[in-house]
């Protein structure tokens, strides 16, 4: 039985991901599915588990860490970045 998903995601992510499904010859749901299936495999969760210890955080919790990590850098940084991209587009086309 199938459900509906809905994801949100990058716009360039998104076109990227129609590009490989079409080269691929299938649908994002299937590589979607497939990745999940991938990352949730017997083998998949025994590696993490393995890796898992207090010196040395499981792949997904780096993950996590450095998502969040992203996440702070991206809100502090937003506006240097706008100002940054404007100085930017002002020496080129100015």
């Amino acid at each position: 039985m199938n459900t509906k998903l809905t994801l949100n995601i990058d716009e360039k992510i998104a076109e990227r991901a129609k590009i490989v499904a079409e080269e691929r010859g299938e649908s994002i749901s299937d590589m979607f599915e497939n990745f999940i299936k991938n990352l949730t495999s017997k083998n998949t969760r025994k590696k993490i588990a393995n890796k898992k210890d207090e010196k040395n955080p499981s792949i997904v919790d780096r993950m996590l860490n450095r998502i969040e990590k992203n996440r702070k850098e991206k809100d502090f940084n937003n506006a240097d970045l706008k100002a940054e991209k404007l100085k930017r587009l002002e020496e080129k086309y100015w």
